[in-house]
């Protein structure tokens, strides 16, 4: 396999959240089918977003010493692009979490000026840095968001949904340390892998919450 594939395991662990952000993603889509509320639609998306983002991700890290540089830098900024389409529809989800539907329709320009901002910055410059600051602020506010509708409704769904998050966002710190815990299985995967229980808490969450729970 190590002929084949550049860091095998990173390309393993991607394919779960490939797979689970379609399915999950699925599920959350047949709850808005019975909600019809912007929370469910956005959540959604953001699972589809998140498993086009990683099978980007997996053809980078998996397959990236069979493309010329051009090539793979090219498949590197469309897996960012994922991330970034990821991260918006979250915020678009969080946001209509906790707002107004009018509210909503007026502070769903700020994510949206966010995420032009990500694209315009992931086109121009190279690497990961860069977009770290905005997937670092992101989360944050999300984080926050998710806490407010616990605050409010203390419910199964809402839990679930904040603590998706702080997995999700502890996960993100944890990569940022570049800790790695074994010559094998880097900082990547570790993430991949804490990510899936952050994915999980948030499906759950989507599932559980109501439109009675929601603005």
């Amino acid at each position: 396999m190590r002929r084949l594939l550049h860091e095998p395991t990173t390309f393993l662990t991607n394919l779960p959240v490939i797979v689970l952000g379609i399915l999950w993603g699925s599920g959350i889509w047949e709850a808005y089918g019975r909600t019809l509320h912007p929370f469910h639609f956005n959540l959604g998306l953001s699972f589809y977003t998140l498993a086009g983002g990683a099978a980007a991700g997996a053809v980078f890290h998996g397959f990236r010493r069979h493309f010329p540089e051009v090539m793979h830098q090219r498949i590197w900024k469309v897996a960012l692009m994922g991330i970034g389409l990821t991260l918006y529809f979250n915020l678009l989800a969080a946001t209509a979490a906790v707002a107004s539907p009018v509210n909503y329709l007026s502070w769903r320009w700020v994510p949206a000026g966010g995420l032009a901002l990500f694209a315009w910055q992931t086109v121009k410059f190279h690497g990961f840095g860069h977009s770290v600051k905005f997937l670092a602020l992101g989360l944050a506010l999300a984080l926050a968001a998710f806490g407010l509708l616990v605050w409010r409704q203390s419910a199964a769904g809402p839990v679930s949904l904040f603590l998706g998050s702080a997995v999700t966002v502890a996960g993100g710190g944890l990569w940022a340390t570049g800790w790695t815990p074994h010559e094998k299985f880097n900082h990547n995967d570790l993430f991949h892998v804490i990510q899936l229980a952050g994915l999980w808490l948030l499906y759950r969450g989507a599932i559980l919450t109501t439109t009675a729970q929601l603005p």
